[in-house]
């Protein structure tokens, strides 16, 4: 699977491979099993990155911003 994101910081809310890269996959597996706190840093980082992008005032300005945007088309 070729999954690219550009909110993934390798290290600090995720950890990226190369594809079909099966030595760094199983490396990053091996490190989320071995490393808890290094696991729950990177899920505490991505919860905060969501809890502050999904925020009921900053999905409100982005449909306000689309339908201003659909409106003076």
């Amino acid at each position: 699977m070729q999954v690219i994101s550009s909110r993934c910081k390798d290290g600090e809310n995720g950890l990226l491979v190369p594809v079909g890269d099966e030595k760094a996959l199983t490396k990053a597996i091996k490190t989320v099993i071995d490393d808890r706190g290094k696991l729950d840093s990177m899920k505490q980082s991505c919860l905060s990155q969501d809890l502050s992008r999904f925020d009921e005032k900053n999905v409100y300005r982005t449909y306000e911003d689309l339908f201003e945007t659909v409106y003076m088309s």
